[in-house]
C-alpha cells in the first residue's frame, strides 16, 4: 500500500476506534472495518447467523488491505495503551458453532480478528477487607451490554441481540456477555460497594 493512502487508512482507523473508546471503552475489528465502510452490518449480521462461511469474504477490500487495517488497528490500540483481549467468536444458531473470519483459517490472521482491545479506564480491582487491592486477582470492568456498532449508520446496533427468553444477553462483542448456559462462558459482574 503507497504511503498516502496508507496514512489516511490509519486516519480513518484512528477516527473510528477513537469513537469506539469514548463510548464503550473496548475497540473490535469487526466494529472498525464495519466504521470505515469495508463491512456492511447487514452482511456481518449475516456472517453471525452461519449464513457466510468466512468474514473475509464479505468484505469491500482485498486481504492486504484487510491485513494492513488489522496491523494498523493493534499499533493504534498498542499507542494508547489498549490492553489485547481474544475474545471467541460464535454463531447465532443453534449449534453455536465458531465463527471463521478467514478462508485459510491461519491461525495469527484469525487471533487478529478475534482480538478486541479494551481501555483500562472504568476497571477496578478488587479489594480485600483491609481496602488493599488483593494480589494477583484478576480485574474486571463494566462494560455495556449494547451499543451502537458503527456510529451513525442509521442500522440497528449488531454488538448484541437478544437471549433465549431467559433475559440473557448473548454479545458478539465480549465474551462476558455470553448467555452462560449456552456458551459455558463464566459472566463476571463488577463487586458494587
Amino acid at each position: 500500500m503507497n504511503p498516502s493512502n496508507r496514512a489516511k487508512l490509519a486516519a480513518r482507523i484512528a477516527e473510528v476506534a477513537g469513537h469506539a473508546l469514548s463510548t464503550r471503552q473496548v475497540v473490535t475489528p469487526i466494529e472498525v472495518l464495519a466504521g470505515i465502510g469495508w463491512l456492511p452490518a447487514a452482511q456481518v449480521e449475516s456472517w453471525r447467523r452461519g449464513r457466510v462461511v468466512y468474514l473475509e469474504r464479505i468484505a469491500g477490500a482485498n486481504l492486504a488491505k484487510l491485513n494492513t487495517a488489522l496491523r494498523l488497528l493493534a499499533d493504534w490500540a498498542r499507542q494508547h495503551g489498549l490492553t489485547p483481549s481474544e475474545t471467541v467468536y460464535v454463531s447465532w444458531t443453534r449449534d453455536r458453532r465458531r465463527l471463521r473470519f478467514t478462508k485459510t483459517g491461519d491461525t495469527h490472521v484469525e487471533r487478529a480478528w478475534r482480538t478486541h482491545w479494551i481501555s483500562d479506564r472504568g476497571q477496578t480491582r478488587p479489594t480485600d477487607p483491609k481496602g488493599t487491592t488483593a494480589p494477583d486477582t484478576p480485574i474486571t470492568a463494566e462494560v455495556p451490554r449494547q451499543g451502537p456498532l458503527v456510529p451513525d449508520s442509521g442500522t440497528a446496533p449488531i454488538s448484541a441481540r437478544p437471549g433465549h427468553g431467559d433475559g440473557s444477553t448473548s454479545c458478539t462483542c465480549d465474551p462476558s456477555h455470553t448467555n452462560t448456559a449456552r456458551s459455558g462462558l463464566v459472566a463476571r459482574q463488577p463487586e458494587r460497594s
